[in-house]
């Protein structure tokens, strides 16, 4: 699927600052190292994206403490639930940036919509999602309408309830 087109217009109201990003690690790849370049990286994309963070799953242990905790957000504390990344982050800037010339904003879009997933874990999980010792169950997300990103957290109302319930129901 390609990126949304509300994705892409996120990404063109950033792109001036990618492609500023993207020049100065070219110049001086010294000062901007991998680690350097993916904290401004981070810092460009942050902020109110409906796209950034997309949750497209669950591990098993955070679904079962939503169960045990009756699909509150009492469960999220309990467990200091947190989302890990899919892929991880500094590989998809340093993927951003290794470009001869900076990406379009379809190219940056698309990069990030197929690489910028998150899954709902247990504290702990997330490394071990991105590195593939967790599997997650899918959550259809693909409009990000469930589990909308706010900072760090999520949105957790009646449509992310029913979505949890229906998880447990199969895979409990």
């Amino acid at each position: 699927m390609s990126a949304p087109e509300a994705l892409i217009e996120e990404i063109r109201l950033r792109h001036e600052l990618y492609t500023a990003l993207h020049r100065a690690r070219a110049s001086d790849p010294t000062t901007f190292t991998n680690g350097f370049s993916n904290q401004i990286f981070g810092a460009i994309l942050g902020g109110a994206r409906s796209y950034g963070w997309r949750v497209v799953g669950i591990t098993k242990a955070a679904l079962q403490a939503y169960k045990d905790h009756n699909f509150t957000i009492k469960a999220q504390a309990a467990t200091r639930m947190e989302r890990g990344h899919l892929y991880r982050r500094i590989d998809t800037t340093v993927m951003a940036l290794a470009t001869p010339a900076p990406m379009t904003v379809e190219q940056l879009a698309r990069l990030l919509w197929e690489r910028d997933m998150t899954v709902i874990g247990v504290r702990g999980e997330n490394k071990m999602v991105e590195t593939g010792k967790v599997t997650p169950i899918s959550i259809p997300n693909d409009d990000c309408k469930l589990f909308t990103g706010r900072t760090v957290s999520w949105q957790f109302g009646p449509a992310e309830k029913a979505c949890l319930r229906e998880l447990a129901a199969q895979h409990l």
